[in-house]
């Protein structure tokens, strides 16, 4: 609960700031309870994020039901165990998800057998739809 308690305090603190601020610029008290009230409704949004995730199984639970998870398996080698997720699963769950589907074949992709293959960041729709890399094409460039 401390997140949750440095989040109400920061919009507490936000609050009494914009208030302050809207007073400063002569805006008109209903005008200031509007916003205040529009920024405490998306405030609101973050409590049930928060009711959401309030505890380890809630969250696991969520991560499960909304993602592509693949349980570990306890593996034994030798006298000792380890936590092995099987990376033949994990790429097929990641080319069954819709988003990965959408991928468009970039220009700069090596063609493959059966398909093509992103060679880094760059050739992903991550760094090509994203604002900053737009306007930086060469950011991570040397």
């Amino acid at each position: 609960m401390e997140i949750r308690h440095l989040v109400d305090t920061a919009l507490l603190t936000r609050t009494q700031k914009l208030k302050q601020v809207l007073s400063q610029h002569g805006v008109s008290e209903d005008m200031k309870n509007s916003i205040i009230s529009a920024l405490l409704e998306c405030h609101d949004h973050v409590s049930e994020t928060f009711e959401l995730f309030k505890t380890r199984w809630r969250v696991e639970s969520y991560l499960q039901d909304n993602f592509h998870y693949i349980p570990p398996r306890t593996v034994k080698l030798g006298s000792g165990t380890f936590q092995y997720v099987s990376v033949a699963e994990t790429v097929n769950k990641i080319r069954a998800d819709k988003t990965f589907k959408s991928v468009k074949k970039p220009e700069q992709a090596v063609a493959t057998e059966d398909g093509f293959l992103l060679r880094d960041i760059q050739d992903g729709l991550l760094f090509k739809e994203n604002k900053f890399f737009k306007e930086n094409p060469n950011a991570l460039r040397k």
